[in-house]
């Protein structure tokens, strides 16, 4: 079992929050009463932050803390999984809703249309097969999306990765983490120093397996292993075939050649993504060689945003993973 973050009991959150009050903003003190309870003490008035502290507040975030049930209800604590943006979904009553972990999530963005499937080792789930699907594996995690688009779109247009809404706190090391990101993942698209950090990569591009079917076709998303599959993809605009999934990648990845490939209404695609650096269990990050460290500082005590969308922002789907260790006082 996982260690658990010291805001389980009342007194440790409200220790927490007392040293997060000289950090968050006033509207925020709702969003931790609703996630802690009302007997929390938020009277907190102290100034001790350092003139170098980046903001941490956001119009966004902020309401969507303040729209999360209590932490002590999330299903999967400590980590607590919700569509985000244009993304809805028909499996949960409300977009605030924790959404299952190991199990199929149905949902619409306006530009997608699909489901989701999202396995995070070492977080208890109803489903079964995720204790299976990571034995004998080093992922900490499955991503796999699956639909069709409502419009042709070409695979140079679609983006996904992590985007933030407050600026990370990584200048100090953002000079040696980047090189090693961009040599781990080629193409990658990293801005970790703006006020509105992003990691973002080719979709198409970047997943490990892309199976693209008609409708009726597509494998079952709760599969433990998928087969690659891009007849469709290069048929469509003529172009020859990929002989490798590497082929694929490299082309792919390529902004100089993956404009000439398109996902077209007509074909549901599969994506599947997973990976042994980011870990949601823990709130942390493994760099090879490096070693593996949290994440809550430099992330800026922000979720992790699993977000597919095209250049000029429009969504494909958006998903958040809030982490208790947020709302932690270390």
């Amino acid at each position: 079992m996982m260690k658990r973050s010291s805001l389980r009991s009342s007194k440790g959150g409200k220790s927490a929050l007392k040293k997060m009050g000289s950090r968050m903003s006033a509207s925020s003190f709702p969003a931790l009463e609703r996630l802690y309870g009302s007997s929390a003490d938020f009277s907190v008035a102290s100034d001790d932050s350092s003139s170098d502290d980046v903001p941490v507040t956001s119009e966004v975030l902020d309401r969507e803390i303040g729209e999360l049930p209590c932490v002590t209800t999330w299903p999967h604590r400590p980590v607590m999984l919700r569509t985000s943006g244009t993304t809805r979904s028909s499996t949960v009553a409300s977009s605030s809703d924790p959404l299952p972990l190991g199990e199929p999530i149905e949902f619409d963005s306006g530009l997608f249309v699909g489901k989701a499937l999202i396995r995070i080792r070492n977080i208890e789930s109803t489903a079964s097969s995720d204790q299976e699907y990571f034995a004998d594996r080093k992922r900490t995690k499955l991503l796999v999306f699956q639909g069709r688009v409502k419009e042709p779109l070409p695979c140079s247009d679609v983006w996904f990765g992590d985007t933030y809404e407050k600026p990370l706190n990584m200048s100090s090391v953002a000079h040696w983490v980047v090189p090693i990101i961009q040599k781990l993942v080629p193409g990658v698209n990293m801005d970790v120093l703006s006020k509105n950090p992003k990691v973002m990569v080719p979709l198409a591009g970047d997943c490990k397996t892309l199976n693209v079917s008609r409708p009726g076709e597509e494998p079952d998303i709760t599969a433990k292993e998928f087969v690659e599959k891009t007849s469709l993809l290069t048929e469509l605009t003529e172009e020859e075939p990929f002989l490798s999934v590497e082929q694929r990648k490299k082309v792919l990845r390529d902004p100089k050649q993956n404009g000439r490939y398109m996902l077209h209404p007509d074909y549901v695609y599969t994506f599947e993504l997973y990976d042994d650096v980011i870990d949601f269990a823990d709130y942390s990050i493994k760099i090879p060689v490096v070693g593996q460290f949290p994440l809550k500082h430099p992330l800026n005590s922000q979720p992790f945003t699993l977000i597919a969308e095209t250049k000029d922002k429009r969504e494909l789907f958006k998903f958040r993973i809030f982490h208790e260790e947020q709302f932690s006082e270390s």
